[in-house]
């Protein structure tokens, strides 16, 4: 991914949130963070990012809820394009199942 890209972080952990957006900010890309799944979904409605990554615990939906909605709302079909990154630090998460939906990439995190 080259410089200049709109990137949407969710995360609901506020440090994260703020060391990822100095990082992408940095490299100059545009990078718009949230705290919760449904604030991200409407970002993506609003933004149109070119990449989203999102931690998979949030505060109201897992990453996989708003993957799924994401899929399945009208609001997004235009936007199918949009590659997702889910994150986590749980182990017992099934990336299998999030590569099977069409997640793009896990990575675990910190």
């Amino acid at each position: 991914m080259k410089g200049k890209q709109k990137i949407l972080y969710v995360d609901g952990e506020a440090r994260y949130r703020r060391k990822v957006k100095n990082a992408f900010t940095k490299r100059g890309d545009r990078c718009i963070v949230c705290r919760e799944g449904v604030e991200g979904l409407q970002q993506i409605v609003d933004e149109k990012p070119d990449v989203v990554i999102l931690d998979y615990f949030l505060p109201d939906l897992s990453g996989e809820e708003v993957y799924y909605q994401f899929l399945t709302d009208p609001r997004f079909r235009s936007m199918k394009n949009i590659p997702f990154i889910m994150l986590t630090n749980n182990g017992k998460v099934d990336k299998s199942k999030l590569y099977s939906l069409g997640i793009s990439g896990c990575l675990s995190k910190p």
